[in-house]
């Protein structure tokens, strides 16, 4: 969440390629400071005991293969509501977790932020944020939806609607599992990939609470809780975009977080022997593979406007 109060004071904080502003190029990147607040992104029932390591490893894979396309939507945002604001961008991070509430503000101290920016990483829960109404003119929510019990996400929206100012911008990251493809045919091995993400994770996630489709019903919630959606875009993280072994880096970590939460739950085992198969054809160089992941903004309608 943050309050951008300056124009151009969006820094660069991991040593990565600059964005231009308004006022010209700045020192601006988000990667590390979202890696810092966003804590594992996964939930522990549903994927089983991953160490903090493991889990930034994968949430940093996300990040590398989401950013080119996320990045300017990002930025096109903070520049729309920078706008004649005065002297400060604060940016708030929210975690549940305490253990990692702590570790990720260890990560901060050591990242760079710039004299005019300033973050804040607090435990809270994301249904009773520690915030006063109308506070924040972005609210970012990130790979996190999908892994909260599916009741609490409507308190989630309210608890956003409340803290973001009139005509502020919501930005959400928003997964669906379903949304994996790759060029395979061989109609066995299509069955097979749709078993292992329609039966194998889907229905997993669905007898643990967790929406794991939450990406294509997200825009039709956003309406209901009196948001207005502005766009919904389809990032492509596939063996084009991204380091092939990269894509595959990423799977793996997904099966063995799967692997230890089936384990965990006395779930049929065999969906890991799909995993495997499939991730035999993302290594195929001969092969492609697509995650397509759900990235939209939407905005607090202004009540004194459509009153």
């Amino acid at each position: 969440m943050a309050r951008v109060t300056k124009p151009n004071v969006l820094r660069r904080v991991n040593g990565e390629r600059p964005l231009v502003t308004q006022k010209g190029t700045i020192q601006a990147k988000l990667p590390a400071i979202l890696k810092s607040n966003q804590g594992t992104s996964v939930s522990t029932n549903l994927c089983g005991d991953l160490n903090e390591e493991v889990a930034l490893t994968c949430y940093k894979i996300q990040v590398d293969g989401l950013w080119a396309e996320e990045s300017v939507l990002l930025l096109k945002a903070y520049l729309e509501v920078a706008r004649s604001k005065g002297q400060r961008l604060e940016i708030y991070g929210v975690e549940l977790d305490k253990a990692m509430c702590e570790f990720c503000k260890q990560r901060l101290n050591s990242i760079s932020v710039g004299a005019h920016v300033s973050v804040t990483v607090q435990n809270a829960c994301a249904t009773k944020l520690p915030f006063e109404p109308n506070m924040f003119d972005i609210v970012m929510n990130r790979h996190m939806l999908h892994s909260v019990p599916r009741g609490v996400i409507p308190d989630i929206l309210k608890e956003s609607y409340r803290v973001l100012k009139s005509d502020g911008i919501i930005h959400f990251v928003a997964e669906d599992i379903e949304m994996i493809y790759t060029s395979s045919n061989d109609d066995d091995k299509i069955e097979e990939q749709h078993q292992l993400w329609s039966k194998g994770i889907y229905k997993t996630g669905a007898e643990l609470g967790v929406d794991l489709r939450i990406g294509r019903k997200l825009p039709a919630m956003l309406n209901h809780h009196d948001f207005i959606v502005r766009f919904v875009k389809f990032a492509c993280v596939d063996t084009c975009s991204l380091n092939q072994q990269s894509l595959v880096s990423l799977f793996q970590s997904w099966r063995s977080a799967f692997a230890n939460g089936w384990q965990k739950n006395k779930i049929d085992s065999d969906y890991d022997v799909l995993f495997n198969n499939f991730i035999n054809v993302v290594q195929d160089k001969q092969e492609y593979a697509c995650w397509s992941v759900p990235i939209m903004q939407a905005v607090k309608r202004n009540t004194m406007r459509h009153s």
